[in-house]
């Protein structure tokens, strides 16, 4: 049963996968190979870029941003499909994605 619909990071998922089957064991060895952080980190650089307080930048975009870690402004901007973030806006996000490097 769905509870609540909040966007997760690859990080965050692990942890509500259980460990009762092979696949889920597998599941959770993939997930493992392309999470940069542990998800204490992730939750930190979430809050980070959720207090930035930038009217673009919806939870969904904050997923994406902890999951790829963007170094520049065309990566940052392939995550906001719907348009694109200003200089100073990307430079916000950025700099707060800089320091969890």
């Amino acid at each position: 049963m769905i509870n609540s619909r909040v966007p997760l990071s690859m990080s965050e998922s692990v942890q509500y996968i259980s460990d009762e089957t092979d696949f889920e064991v597998e599941m959770k060895k993939f997930i493992k190979k392309f999470t940069k952080m542990n998800s204490k980190k992730v939750e930190e650089l979430r809050k980070e870029l959720e207090g930035l307080n930038l009217i673009r930048l919806r939870p969904e975009h904050a997923v994406k941003i902890v999951d790829i870690m963007p170094e520049d402004q065309d990566s940052l901007n392939k995550i906001f499909e719907d348009s694109k973030v200003s200089d100073d806006e990307a430079n916000s996000i950025l700099q707060t994605v800089k320091k969890f490097k």
